[in-house]
């Protein structure tokens, strides 16, 4: 198994940390994001595997896709993760409802306060304030339905779900990227807490734990600087091989 990325993306650590939380050997292959040549996601190469051009992408023993949502459900399934994907009918269909709900809700995050960091991307001011109208609405439905009465989003553990939406929103919590107020969400908040504790979470974490706190940069309309970005993405790297040797 190959997972083809780079640490600092939110869907790549998605599927990176299942992998390590079940110990499932994979290799991983740094890729850069939008670029034509070698090792870029817009070579012909990688659009094979994933013609959108987006990371994460796969490569299972000659069994190539993308899509993180897809590639984690498929990785479940095919090693079998029925703690992280119940085998129950309906058990399951709660976490792939979250599965579904999270791209144009929770994923707004990204759109509005990290790919302006991360990559200098600037939106429209209505678009922007579309986007923050939308988190706001998704971390409500977290508070109030998905969190209301229970630890985790689907249940009493930890699922994919948890993984997908946590390595949304955890860039944004004070000890990372410093980027939203939790306050008016304690459900939230306390679950936040609780996925620190899930196994390999500082591993996963790591680009986000050296890059620091980005409020004042994003307030000023100022990315990263790219050696910051660049460097944070070696040493999670460096992390990351270190941990999958200890697999083999």
């Amino acid at each position: 198994l190959t997972i083809f990325g780079v640490p600092v993306s939110q869907p790549v650590r998605a599927v990176v940390w299942p992998c390590l939380i079940k110990r499932c050997p994979f290799k991983f292959q740094p890729v850069t994001p939008g670029k034509e040549g070698k090792r870029g996601t817009r070579s012909l190469e990688f659009l094979e595997m994933n013609p959108s051009g987006q990371i994460p992408a796969i490569d299972d023993g000659g069994f190539k896709m993308g899509e993180s949502m897809a590639i984690m459900t498929y990785l479940a399934e095919t090693r079998r993760w029925s703690d992280l994907w119940p085998t129950d009918a309906q058990e399951r269909a709660r976490v792939n409802m979250y599965l579904h709900y999270h791209h144009r809700n929770v994923r707004e995050a990204s759109a509005l306060l990290i790919a302006p960091l991360f990559t200098g991307a600037k939106s429209a001011p209505d678009v922007n304030e579309n986007r923050r109208t939308n988190l706001v609405i998704a971390l409500s439905t977290l508070e109030e339905h998905y969190l209301d009465d229970k630890p985790y989003l689907a249940g009493d553990t930890v699922t994919l779900a948890d993984l997908a939406c946590y390595s949304e929103l955890a860039q944004l919590l004070p000890q990372f990227q410093n980027l939203w107020d939790f306050g008016a969400t304690p459900n939230v908040r306390q679950w936040c807490l609780r996925m620190s504790q899930v196994p390999y979470h500082d591993d996963v974490m790591l680009c986000n734990t050296l890059l620091g706190d980005g409020s004042s940069l994003l307030a000023n309309g100022q990315p990263f600087p790219l050696e910051s970005m660049i460097a944070a993405n070696k040493e999670a790297m460096k992390r990351l091989a270190v941990l999958t040797e200890e697999m083999h």
